[in-house]
């Protein structure tokens, strides 16, 4: 288990190895925002690997990790923000940011200072989950001449969402282990998502980012009929 952990913590580097690599593709606002996002997730393996070795008290390693998922919170949500095209949809992941923090302190002051508690961590994977689900949402109503999927941005997206679905599922079963052999088992499994994650991170910046402006929409008039065949939108035709 060891050795499987420190492989996983050599991937979770990728992303800012990669980042740097690419460096010059970091032009847009929300590639600079997830280059920090990268830099934060190396030095928090750092401190992981510090712990590890230096055999810190369980109350330290636990606050780095409830201080990670919060600073993680807070960097993804602007990141996500600037992909948004919706003003209100931007200010209200903006503003989600205030009332997390907020429970992140309250849950940290009631809770046990050497056990972690996953709900603040369930509750992000959750909301992230939906705001990414909301990306999607514009990408099909909002339709472009550029290929989405070629974009850096939308593969950045695509990791995370497995990241957040894939760890959540794991954080949900944790409790319902009723042995150690099955603990073990979904420690791997979300080792491997984690790994999947940070793979995608890494070789999304082999894709490209360009700015979309309203030139690159496409339109689709409302008065084409394309739907006019379809049975519940013609009023003449008779059911048999």
């Amino acid at each position: 288990m060891k050795l499987f952990l420190y492989f996983n913590t050599f991937f979770e580097i990728l992303p800012l190895v990669f980042c740097i690599i690419f460096f010059k593709k970091i032009i847009q606002q929300h590639l600079k925002v997830f280059f920090v996002y990268a830099i934060f997730l190396a030095v928090f393996i750092g401190l992981i690997l510090y712990s590890d070795f230096a055999s810190v008290s369980s109350s330290f390693a636990i606050l780095i990790f409830r201080s990670y998922f919060l600073i993680e919170y807070i960097i993804l949500a602007l990141f996500i923000s600037y992909l948004y095209q919706h003003k209100n949809a931007k200010r209200i992941l903006l503003f989600s940011i205030i009332p997390f923090v907020a429970f992140c302190i309250y849950n940290y002051t009631i809770s046990a200072k050497d056990a972690y508690d996953k709900l603040p961590t369930i509750v992000e994977f959750i909301c992230f989950i939906l705001f990414i689900v909301y990306y999607f949402y514009e990408r099909m109503v909002n339709i472009t001449s550029n290929a989405y999927t070629a974009k850096i941005s939308y593969r950045l997206i695509i990791g995370l969402f497995i990241y957040f679905t894939g760890t959540l599922f794991f954080y949900l079963m944790a409790n319902s282990a009723d042995n150690q052999t099955t603990r073990n088992t979904m420690r791997i499994v979300a080792f491997t998502i984690n790994i999947i994650k940070d793979t995608i991170l890494s070789l999304a910046w082999l894709g490209t980012e360009k700015d979309e402006t309203d030139k690159d929409l496409i339109h689709v008039p409302d008065n084409l009929g394309l739907d006019d065949d379809l049975p519940f939108n013609n009023p003449t035709t008779t059911l048999h």
